[in-house]
C-alpha cells in the first residue's frame, strides 16, 4: 500500500491551552480517498466568531436556574454512565417565540466555552431559520455541514456531494476532536425539523449539542424548556436594558416601580419585547415609564387578538410601538428589508434598496446610519464577527414582509428589488473580472473603484455567496430580473474554483431551465455545459453525462459548432469518469473534429490530449500513441509548452503499458496497475 498522503488545510484557529498537542494545537483526521489513505490536518480549534456564534446581550436576567442547568449538563464531567460514557448528548431547549431560547443558548455557549478544557475544540453554530414563514430561506444540513466542515479545516474536496457521505464525515471529524483533546460544542438554533435537526447532531460519547426549538422534538435531548420571565425579572430585563443604552443615570424603572410591573406585563416576559421597549424609553429620556404603558396597552387595544393571540400580542404591540417611532427614512428601510430574501443584508445592499449608490468602492453613509439607528432599536441586529452585515428576527421579517405589501406601491417596491438585484449582478461581474486575473494581470478598469484586488473579491463572493444564492433562486423570479440567469453564468467559475457545487448546479439548473423556456436555445446550452463542468468535478458522471449531451444536441440543431466542441469536450470526460471508454472515445473524437474544423487549435489539442487519455484507458494503446503524439505535435503549433510536455509524458506513458500489454502472461493488464 503507498504511504499515506498528508493534508495540510488550515491555520490554528488559536485560543487552544495546548491540550492534545501532540500534534501541535491540530487534530489530524484519516480518511479514503479514490482508494487511498489520506491524513488530514484540521484546525485545533474553531472560534466563535467563525461560525457566526452571536455576542451575549448585556440585558439577561431571570435565568440563573435554566443556564445553571444548562452549564452543568454540559459539564465533560456530568452524567457519567457505568462505563464512563455520558449518557446525555443533546440538549433541546424548546420556548416560544420572543421568549429568548437563543438568548440562553447563547449565554450557556460562552459561560462553557470560558470554562479551561471543556470545549478547547470550539463551538460550531448554525442559524436554522426553521420558523420563517418562507421556507426558500430555511437552512438545509446539507449547506450547514458545509460551512462546518471548511470551518473545521477540511478540504473541500474531500467533502461529500451527497447529504450521508457529509453527516458520516461530521461525525467522524467530531469524534476525532474529542478523541484527540480537542472536544467541540454544536449549537443549532431555530431548529424547526427534526430530519433536519438530526443530520448535524454528533454521534460520539463525547461532543454535546444545544438545540433551541418552539416545541419539543424527537431528537433523543434532553429538554430544559424556557418559560416567559416572571414580574421581577422583566423589570430587571427592562432595567438592564435600559442602563446599557443610557447608563446608571437613568433611573425611571427605579423612580416608577408600578409602571415597570405595567410594562412587564404588556411584554408578557418576553425578553424581546422588553428590549425593544427599553430602546424606545432610551431614544426619549424625558418619557415617563406610565406614558410607555398606556402607549403599548394602546397598541395592544388595537390589535385584533385573534390574529395576534397571548403572547404574541405582547411581541407584536413593541414591533408596533417602535415601528411608529421610526423616522421616515428608518421606517422605509424596514419595510424593504425582506425583499433580500439571503440570510444577511449588507450595509450596501440595503443602500442600493434605499437608492443609494450599491458598489463597494461607493458611499453607504445614509444607509450605515439607519441600519445602526434600527440596531439601537433592536429591529436589526448586527451580524456576528461582521461591521456591515446585519439580519432581521424571523418574526420582525414577518412583520416588515407585511408593511412592505401594505406600502409596495409609495415604496416603489418592485424599483427597490430591481436596484437589488442590479448590486448583486454588478458587484458580482466585478468580482468575477478581478478574482480570475493574478495581480499585475491585466484587468478591466471599469471594476478599478470595486476591488483593489484579488484576494478582495474573493472575499466578498464568500461572505456573500448565500445572499448572491437567494438572489437568483428566490428574489429574481418574483421580480422578473435577468439577474435570475444571469449569475448563474457570471458566478460558474467562482463557485467551481470554491469547490461550491451544489449552488453551482441549483443556479444552473434552474437558468437552463428558464432560457429554455423562452427560447433562447444557445442561452440555454451554455447553462447545460456549466452544469456539466460542475457535475464532472463533484464526479456526479451520470448526472454531468445527462447534460452535457443535451447541451451538444442543441448546439447541433443551431449550427453553434464551437458550443457544440465545448459540450462534446466535456462529455467526454463525464464519460471518462463514469468509466465508459468507449463513449468517451466517441465524443472526444467529434471535439477534435470540430475544433480542426473551427481551426481553434489550442482547444484541438487540449481535445487530442484527453482523447489519448481516454485510449489508454480503454486500453487501445496503437491509437492512444497516435493521438498523443498529433497532440504534442498541436502543442507545440500553438506555442503551449507546458501542454506539450504533458502529452509527451503521456506518450511515453502509453508505449509502457503497450508493451506491459504484450508480455507474456500479462493478461492484457495495463502497466503500473495492481
Amino acid at each position: 500500500m503507498d504511504s499515506a498522503d498528508k493534508v495540510t488545510n488550515s491555520e490554528d484557529g488559536g485560543g487552544d491551552s495546548g491540550e492534545g498537542g501532540a500534534h501541535g494545537g491540530r487534530v489530524l483526521f484519516d480518511l479514503v480517498v479514490q482508494g487511498r489513505p489520506v491524513t488530514v490536518e484540521l484546525a485545533g480549534s474553531v472560534l466563535p466568531e467563525v461560525t457566526g456564534l452571536p455576542a451575549p446581550s448585556g440585558a439577561f436576567a431571570g435565568r440563573a436556574a435554566e443556564l445553571g442547568e444548562l452549564v452543568a449538563v454540559l459539564d465533560p464531567a456530568a452524567d457519567r454512565g457505568a462505563e464512563g460514557q455520558r449518557v446525555v448528548l443533546v440538549t433541546a431547549v424548546p420556548g416560544l417565540a420572543g421568549v429568548g431560547v437563543t438568548e440562553v443558548a447563547v449565554q450557556a455557549a460562552f459561560r462553557v466555552l470560558a470554562e479551561p478544557g471543556w470545549f478547547p475544540g470550539g463551538v460550531l453554530f448554525a442559524d436554522l431559520d426553521g420558523h420563517d414563514p418562507d421556507p426558500d430561506r430555511r437552512l438545509v444540513p446539507h449547506r450547514v455541514l458545509d460551512g462546518w466542515l471548511r470551518a473545521l479545516g477540511m478540504p473541500p474536496e474531500h467533502i461529500p456531494d451527497q447529504l450521508p457521505g457529509r453527516v458520516s464525515l461530521f461525525r467522524g471529524v467530531l469524534a476525532a476532536y474529542a478523541e484527540q483533546g480537542r472536544r467541540l460544542l454544536v449549537v443549532v438554533d431555530n431548529a424547526g425539523s427534526e430530519t433536519r435537526t438530526r443530520a448535524l447532531l454528533p454521534a460520539d460519547p463525547h461532543t454535546a449539542a444545544l438545540v433551541t426549538c418552539r416545541r419539543t422534538m424527537d431528537i433523543a435531548a434532553r429538554r430544559h424548556e424556557v418559560a416567559a420571565l416572571g414580574p421581577a425579572a422583566s423589570v430587571e430585563v427592562l432595567r438592564q436594558a435600559l442602563h446599557q443604552l443610557r447608563g446608571p443615570a437613568d433611573t425611571r424603572v427605579d423612580d416608577a416601580p408600578e409602571d415597570a410591573l405595567r410594562i412587564a406585563e404588556l411584554c408578557a416576559g418576553l425578553p424581546l419585547a422588553l428590549r425593544i421597549t427599553a430602546a424606545l424609553l432610551a431614544e426619549r429620556p424625558a418619557q415617563p415609564l406610565a406614558a410607555m404603558a398606556e402607549a403599548l396597552r394602546a397598541e395592544h387595544t388595537r390589535l385584533d387578538p385573534i390574529r395576534h393571540p397571548g403572547a404574541e400580542q405582547a411581541v407584536r404591540a413593541a414591533f408596533d410601538l417602535a415601528y411608529r417611532h421610526r423616522t421616515p427614512g428608518q421606517a422605509q428601510l424596514v419595510r424593504l428589508l425582506p425583499l433580500d430574501a439571503g440570510p444577511h443584508v449588507s450595509t450596501r445592499a440595503a443602500a442600493a434598496l434605499i437608492g443609494q449608490a450599491a458598489l463597494i468602492g461607493q458611499e453607504a453613509q445614509t444607509a450605515q446610519e439607519l441600519l445602526s439607528d434600527l440596531a439601537r432599536a433592536h429591529l436589526v441586529v448586527r451580524l456576528a464577527g461582521s461591521r456591515d452585515h446585519w439580519r432581521l428576527h424571523d418574526q420582525i421579517r414577518e412583520f416588515a414582509e407585511e408593511l412592505g405589501r401594505e406600502h409596495a406601491e409609495a415604496d416603489h417596491r418592485d424599483e427597490a428589488a430591481a436596484r437589488l438585484l442590479d448590486h448583486y449582478l454588478a458587484t458580482a461581474r466585478a468580482a468575477d473580472a478581478r478574482w480570475e486575473t493574478r495581480d499585475g494581470a491585466p484587468y478591466d478598469d471599469a471594476y478599478d473603484d470595486v476591488f483593489g484586488d484579488r484576494a478582495q473579491a474573493l472575499a466578498w463572493l464568500d461572505a456573500e455567496r448565500a445572499n448572491l444564492v437567494t438572489a437568483a433562486t428566490v428574489t429574481a423570479p418574483r421580480h422578473d430580473h435577468p439577474a435570475e440567469t444571469d449569475l448563474a453564468a457570471v458566478l460558474a467559475g467562482y463557485f467551481v474554483h470554491g469547490r461550491h457545487f451544489d449552488d453551482c448546479t441549483a443556479l444552473a439548473t434552474a437558468a437552463a431551465e428558464i432560457l429554455h423556456e423562452r427560447g433562447d436555445l444557445t442561452g440555454s446550452a451554455a447553462m447545460l455545459t456549466n452544469l456539466g463542468a460542475a457535475l464532472i468535478e463533484a464526479s456526479r458522471h451520470d448526472g454531468a453525462v445527462t447534460a452535457l449531451t443535451a447541451a451538444a444536441s442543441i448546439h447541433r440543431a443551431t449550427a453553434d459548432h464551437q458550443g457544440e466542441a465545448i459540450a462534446l469536450n466535456n462529455l467526454g470526460l463525464a464519460e471518462l469518469g463514469a468509466g465508459r471508454h468507449d463513449e468517451a472515445v466517441t465524443a472526444l473524437a467529434a471535439a477534435a473534429t470540430l475544433y480542426r474544423a473551427a481551426a481553434a487549435h489550442a482547444d484541438e489539442a487540449a481535445a487530442l490530449s484527453n482523447l489519448g487519455a481516454a485510449l489508454m484507458e480503454a486500453r487501445r494503446y496503437d491509437e492512444a500513441i497516435a493521438i498523443l503524439a498529433a497532440a504534442g505535435h498541436a502543442y507545440r503549433a500553438v506555442g503551449d509548452t507546458l501542454g506539450e510536455d504533458q502529452a509527451l509524458e503521456a506518450l511515453e506513458d502509453a508505449h509502457a503499458r503497450r508493451r506491459q500489454s504484450h508480455r507474456p502472461g500479462s493478461q492484457g493488464e495495463p502497466w503500473g496497475s495492481e
